[in-house]
């Protein structure tokens, strides 16, 4: 419970986010992705500024991955296995979570 005697929830964000084409005959691979990790991805994201999310002081953010890049061509299956492995690996660790965002 937090101090106002609301219940506390761990919530995690993370993701990997492309927009790609299969028309572009250049695979994106890892190093086409930014990659933010653990607290990175909180202290990243203005809605976290204040050290809450619209007002809720209740919510505990777990970072886990989020890897982003620009428009390009589909991901390279190692790349996309790396990526997805590590989320995954850093979302277990997370657990328990009330929500993934």
């Amino acid at each position: 419970m937090s101090q106002d005697g609301q219940r506390n929830y761990r919530v995690g964000i993370g993701g990997i986010a492309i927009e790609s084409s299969t028309f572009s005959p250049l695979p994106a691979t890892i190093d086409d992705f930014t990659i933010l990790r653990g607290r990175e991805i909180v202290e990243s994201c203005p809605y976290f500024q204040d050290g809450t999310f619209e007002g809720r002081r209740n919510v505990h953010w777990l970072g886990t991955l989020m890897a982003r890049a620009i428009p390009g061509g589909p991901v390279a299956t190692g790349s996309c296995e790396a990526m997805k492995a590590e989320l995954l690996d850093r979302l277990e660790a997370s657990l328990p979570l009330d929500g993934f965002l």
